[in-house]
């Protein structure tokens, strides 16, 4: 009976897979390169919890934690970064 309680009271939610993940912030710091920005991008689940990181080999110090921060806000207030 416990076994069965066990199962009913979880919950199983998609997430975002790492390969998937390092794939599109690559592109993102790509497509910033080819623009002239040095710019760090970060992909979390839907939760906020950071899957991927890659950093421009020059962008700032502050760029890592500041992705990390954007895209933690993004996914816990449900919002695209593109409107922050």
């Amino acid at each position: 009976m416990t076994e069965q309680r066990d199962l009913k009271d979880t919950v199983s939610l998609p997430s975002i897979g790492t390969d998937l993940a390092v794939d599109l912030a690559k592109a993102a710091v790509e497509a910033c390169k080819a623009d002239g920005y040095n710019v760090a991008a970060a992909v979390t689940d839907r939760s906020g919890v950071l899957i991927a990181l890659v950093r421009a080999e020059n962008a700032g110090a502050h760029t890592a934690n500041a992705a990390t921060a954007k895209a933690y806000t993004s996914a816990s207030s449900r919002n695209p970064t593109s409107g922050m």
